[in-house]
């Protein structure tokens, strides 16, 4: 997707651009009518505790939940359509039918995003991450990149959605064909009212949170997205799709190890659950606040470079810089985050969200009337920052024997520290050189800067890894390999 945007906004317009946001808006908003099903499954299938049976009844129950849930998604979007286009989306060049047609579309293609994320999910809890991301890659590299062959030929929003239902439809099935034989057991699946009762606790916690989270989340477009043009909500977009770079890049981290550590706590196996839980919080932080500095740093030639759009440039700069900071913050909690949901626990997300919508709206509308576009960025940052450290403290102090200092100091602000060093050091040292493509240059300067001190403390941190001598082994037998040796 970040590769293919400028290709996007050149044989679609800014304007149109800006539906395909709205796209990606109404998928992360009506996330929520997953009911927290999806983390649901995720978790019960990571279990050690849970029987093969079991996770297939449980797969066929949330199944045919599903059915009802899409249909909802579907009329409900179909049946609304015109009133969105006509009071929401400012569309200038686009006429008001086919907005209400491409919006129709959009439920249709949510609906079917919102299955493939169950069977995503199940195919994580399953421990099956590298089947799950090379289905999610293929998927991603068929969605977005290909599509700018049927695009070439007939460049419309028609098109582009046709194809993003189309080939979702085809991961979809897939992806239920490898869930269902993971689960696959002598005894039929059925529809299990007593798997419902017995996750429904869980479930509904992470339904409100999936409820709090998507608001956040997705509140500020959806302001931006009724009271600016279509063209300026894609800008905004854009620069929200730059800021979200850091926590892209750390969230697979995280789903990765959540069932490792869900797997862990339940079987009781504490102490190496907290070992694994400080390594990569160390690695989370590291790597989110390594790009996300980089990306602060030289945030106009990075969106010169990825979209040849001065327009943008101009437009956006400081908004995707104070947005990049807020991700940080985010991809910063992370960890606590899936601390919480290893040991079941939800009520500390779900207050806090609660505090955070109730402050993000009101302070969305007085930020943006009195800083206009810019000032859709400083909510977010100020509710991201309080958050990290609430919820790092809560749940450090309920899960992790009070271990909220180790986490904040040794685990968290270290890695923090030596990103902004390594990032800072190489921006004050070609300030006054030349941007352009050699930027890429300084960032690789920075990276490898910033991977020999983190590499260094983490081996001090946890010796019992011996990642620096890993390392060398690794290097010094492809050197041997090399020469014959």
């Amino acid at each position: 997707m970040f590769i293919f945007v400028p290709f996007y906004l050149k044989l679609l317009g800014s304007e149109a651009f800006g539906i395909v946001s709205f796209f990606a808006v109404v998928l992360g908003f009506l996330a929520i009518a997953d009911a927290g099903l999806t983390a649901t499954l995720n978790r019960e299938f990571a279990r050690a505790d849970r029987t093969l049976s079991y996770k297939a009844n449980m797969l066929k129950t949330i199944e045919i939940i599903y059915i009802g849930i899409c249909l909802t998604v579907v009329l409900g979007m179909w049946f609304f359509a015109p009133l969105i286009a006509t009071n929401w989306l400012h569309a200038g060049n686009i006429p008001t039918q086919d907005v209400v047609f491409y919006v129709r579309l959009i439920g249709v293609g949510v609906a079917f995003q919102l299955v493939t994320a169950l069977y995503q999910g199940g195919l994580m809890g399953l421990q099956k991450q590298v089947l799950a991301n090379g289905l999610l890659v293929g998927h991603g590299v068929l969605r977005s990149g290909l599509v700018l062959l049927p695009l070439y030929f007939f460049p419309s929003l028609s098109t582009f959605f046709f194809w993003q239902i189309g080939v979702t439809i085809i991961y979809l099935v897939v992806l239920r064909v490898f869930v269902k034989r993971e689960v696959r057991t002598e005894e039929k699946a059925v529809f299990s009212k007593a798997v419902l009762v017995d996750v429904k606790g869980f479930a509904a916690g992470m339904f409100l949170i999936s409820v709090l989270s998507a608001t956040l989340m997705q509140t500020d477009r959806l302001v931006v997205s009724g009271l600016f043009s279509l063209s300026e909500f894609g800008f905004y977009s854009l620069a929200g799709m730059f800021s979200q770079i850091p926590f892209m890049l750390v969230l697979p981290i995280g789903l990765a190890i959540l069932p490792q550590l869900t797997q862990r706590i339940s079987a009781g196996d504490f102490p190496n659950a907290m070992i694994l839980f400080r390594k990569t919080t160390f690695i989370v932080v590291a790597i989110a606040s390594f790009v996300a500095f980089f990306l602060i740093a030289y945030t106009p030639e990075i969106l010169m470079l990825w979209t040849q759009n001065t327009d943008l440039v101009s437009t956006v700069s400081r908004v995707a810089q104070i947005l990049c900071l807020g991700v940080l913050f985010q991809a910063t909690q992370l960890m606590p985050y899936y601390l919480g949901i290893a040991n079941g626990h939800t009520k500390t997300n779900i207050i806090l969200g609660f505090c955070s919508v109730v402050f993000l709206v009101p302070a969305l509308f007085i930020s943006i009337a009195h800083f206009g576009l810019f000032g859709a960025g400083i909510p977010w940052l100020i509710m991201s920052v309080i958050t990290f450290i609430a919820l790092g403290y809560i749940i450090l102090r309920k899960f992790a024997n009070k271990m909220f200092k180790t986490w904040f100091f040794s685990d968290t602000l270290v890695p923090l520290v030596i990103a902004l060093l390594a990032v800072g050091t190489v921006y004050l040292a070609t300030l006054h050189m030349p941007k352009g493509w050699l930027v890429l240059v300084y960032g690789l300067i920075a990276a490898i800067l910033w991977a020999l001190l983190s590499l260094w403390i983490l081996n001090r941190r946890f010796p019992e890894d011996q990642m620096l001598v890993k390392i060398k082994r690794i290097v010094f037998r492809n050197k041997q390999d090399c020469y014959g040796g």
